[in-house]
């Protein structure tokens, strides 16, 4: 887990006085008083704080290109905080520093990003369910590329750990109309770490709308490491919902499994996101509970549950 002491302090600070205003409800006037003045001030600090960010991100922008920015900049830095409760009583606590610097002016399009959320070398699962181990962060040159209805994303930086670990990695995307209720599309990623090697995944997949406010997504994948010299694959269907007055965001079930020692299913998932703004569009809280069948604990029931707390600095 990352010492970002500071880091934390802020976040915790920022976050506080939002958890705390319901309890603020029924509380003298006085009180009330003083959390307003609380809210101003966290409010006051994110602002600040995006404000020179993206004063940053334009200065580099007008520095390469030669253009003063004037459209709206997508640079935007993610602070969070993640609990994971698990059925044995384990816990885990995790923080993380995501970042991004948009420099749209500039013809070659370049963003630096930084990031404790690199998810390529983790299981299908993992990814899935966005379980990432958190404990590295990395740094680096990004381009993306769009061409009909292809999207290209190149990377190139390095994971910090001791010695650094330099990496390369590209995505293709495409995604068509199949028919009038049904799009398809694929995903073909290709990484290289120096430290363990190569690897790939693929997708394929069918969206559609049911109604108003629900979508359905079926995906298939695989993924290969050299490390490994095994594929895995998986079987996933999300429903997605957008229902006025309602926060739950998707519901997943899911099936893995490998290819050694013989090909064989590893695990069975059904999980589900929550999500609500605690203030703005800024202070973000994520409940996700799931429940997981595993080969290697006799397909016994493992629940588990996790919060997430995200501040986000963006115009």
């Amino acid at each position: 887990m990352h010492k970002f002491h500071k880091s934390k302090l802020l976040l915790i600070t920022l976050v506080l006085p939002f958890m705390a205003t319901a309890q603020s409800l029924e509380k003298p006037v006085q009180d009330k008083n003083v959390m307003e003045k609380s809210l101003d001030w966290s409010k006051a600090k994110r602002d600040n704080i995006s404000k020179y960010w993206l004063g940053t991100s334009r200065g580099i922008d007008a520095w390469l290109s030669g253009d003063e920015s004037v459209s709206r900049n997508k640079s935007r830095i993610n602070i969070g905080m993640k609990q994971t409760l698990k059925k044995s009583g384990d816990h885990e606590s995790d923080f993380y520093i995501r970042g991004k610097l948009d420099i749209p002016n500039t013809k070659r399009k370049l963003k630096l990003f930084f990031d404790s959320d690199t998810n390529d070398q983790d299981s299908l699962e993992n990814k899935q369910l966005n379980t990432t181990d958190q404990s590295y962060s990395t740094v680096g040159i990004g381009r993306t590329n769009k061409s009909n209805k292809f999207i290209i994303d190149t990377d190139i930086g390095a994971k910090f750990r001791i010695p650094l670990d330099p990496f390369y990695r590209t995505k293709i995307k495409y995604e068509y109309d199949l028919n009038k209720d049904w799009k398809n599309g694929f995903e073909q990623k290709l990484w290289y770490y120096h430290k363990k090697g190569w690897g790939e995944s693929s997708e394929i997949y069918f969206k559609r709308d049911l109604s108003d406010h629900y979508a359905l997504t079926i995906s298939t994948q695989a993924q290969y490491q050299k490390r490994y010299e095994s594929f895995e694959f998986g079987q996933f269907f999300t429903l997605h919902q957008n229902l006025p007055g309602s926060n739950w965001n998707s519901f997943t079930f899911g099936v893995t499994g490998s290819n050694k020692p013989n090909p064989r299913v590893n695990s069975y998932f059904l999980s589900s996101s929550y999500k609500k703004f605690l203030h703005e569009d800024w202070v973000l809280l994520s409940v996700d509970p799931r429940l997981r069948f595993i080969r290697e604990d006799s397909w016994k029931p493992n629940p588990e549950l996790e919060f997430r707390i995200d501040v986000y600095f963006k115009e």
